[in-house]
């Protein structure tokens, strides 16, 4: 007899119904909404650098270029636009 690989829920003892046992249904359906759309933010240089506007919670520095004329963050899925009559200060 030839050995067979077993998932994880296939042996013994493992959840049968649902990988989520535990959610309620109000936050399955909160689980289940859409994120919000990332942030856009209009810049009026070209060169823009992002650490996730967290502080201690955000993420390290990046730099990036703006030719193309926008850029999207790595990390915090922030969007910058360069349009200098939409920028602030």
């Amino acid at each position: 007899m030839g050995y067979r690989a077993r998932s994880a829920y296939s042996r013994p003892g493992a959840p049968t119904t649902s990988a989520r046992p535990n959610l309620t249904p109000s936050a399955m359906k909160h689980a289940a909404e859409a994120p919000p759309p990332p942030e856009i933010v209009y810049v009026k240089e070209k060169r823009v650098a992002c650490n996730g506007n967290g502080g201690a919670l955000g993420h390290p520095i990046v730099w990036y270029s703006l030719e193309s004329g926008s850029a999207e963050c790595g990390y915090c899925d922030r969007k910058f636009v360069y349009d200098p009559d939409k920028a602030k200060g």
